[in-house]
């Protein structure tokens, strides 16, 4: 469902948001978002960065094992990560 997913891509975006402005507002942190956790009903959501204006989502059932998921992800990002850098865009062109 495309609609669904330009909701969630937008959700994405205001949580990467978010969790930048907070990290920001720490003194011990670099202020770089790293990963959020979503705990609901049913399952988890995570989002992880993964390099320069990409983030890799997940969302997985109750039977996750929320540490293991970290952890995979973090792999995942660290082997193609790289490849999944987007440019900046402003008005629908790259920046």
């Amino acid at each position: 469902d495309p609609d669904a997913a330009d909701r969630v891509a937008a959700a994405c975006a205001g949580l990467q948001s978010l969790a930048s402005a907070v990290s920001q507002e720490i003194p011990t942190s670099d202020g770089d978002m790293k990963m959020v956790l979503i705990e609901m009903n049913g399952g988890y959501f995570y989002l992880m960065a993964a390099g320069p204006n990409a983030y890799l989502a997940v969302l997985s059932d109750v039977r996750c094992e929320p540490g293991r998921m970290g952890l995979s992800m973090a792999d995942l990002v660290a082997r193609i990560g790289p490849h999944l850098t987007s440019p900046a865009r402003r008005n629908g062109q790259t920046v």
